[in-house]
Formats: structure tokens, sequence, C-alpha cells
């Protein structure tokens, strides 16, 4: 398995971790709509390109 793809899956759930307790943060001072419509979106679109490159390149390796 090659480095990038040993590192894809915590980076993910970091990504993921850090996206939920932000958007908790941004809901309970009432600015979850525009939270997401900036860094929100952002940190989705980087989920799911770190997706599409761990499906491209590192299923199947162990």
């Amino acid at each position: 398995m090659n480095t990038a793809c040993k590192y894809i899956d915590p980076i993910l759930q970091l990504l993921s971790k850090t996206w939920m307790e932000e958007a908790w943060e941004a809901k309970r001072r009432s600015r979850l709509r525009g939270w997401y419509a900036t860094e929100g979106r952002r940190i989705l679109d980087l989920i799911d390109d770190l997706m599409k490159l761990y499906e491209e390149r590192c299923r199947g390796q162990s």
C-alpha cells in the first residue's frame, strides 16, 4: 500500500469529525447557513475529492 493510501482514511476521519464539530458550533450560534455556504461546503468538497482519490488509487490495495 502506498503512503497516500495509508493516510487517506485517518485524514477523512479527522475531516469528518472537524466538519461535525464546526457545524454543531455554527448551529449553536445560529450561523449554520452562513457557515455552510462558506466553510462547510469547502470541507465537504475536500472530503468528496479524497474519497474519489481513494476509490481510484487505493481500492484493493493492502
